[in-house]
C-alpha cells in the first residue's frame, strides 16, 4: 500500500480498488458472506509498485 501512495493519490488509488472490487467478483462474494476480511481483499486489488506504471501528470 504504502508502496502505491508514492506514485498514486489516495483518491487514484480508491477508483482502482473500486473499479477492480467490482470487475475482479469481489462485491457479490462480500455481500454472500464469502469474504470475511475486506481489507485483505483490498490489498490483494493493489499490486506491487512495479506492476504500476507511474502516472502522466
Amino acid at each position: 500500500m504504502l508502496a502505491a501512495l508514492d506514485s498514486r493519490t489516495p483518491a487514484q488509488i480508491a477508483r482502482r480498488i473500486g473499479r477492480r472490487w467490482v470487475g475482479w467478483g469481489f462485491e457479490p462474494a462480500f455481500y454472500d458472506g464469502l469474504i470475511r476480511n475486506p481489507i485483505g481483499a483490498v490489498m490483494a486489488l493493489i499490486p506491487p509498485d512495479a506492476v504500476l506504471p507511474r502516472p502522466v501528470v
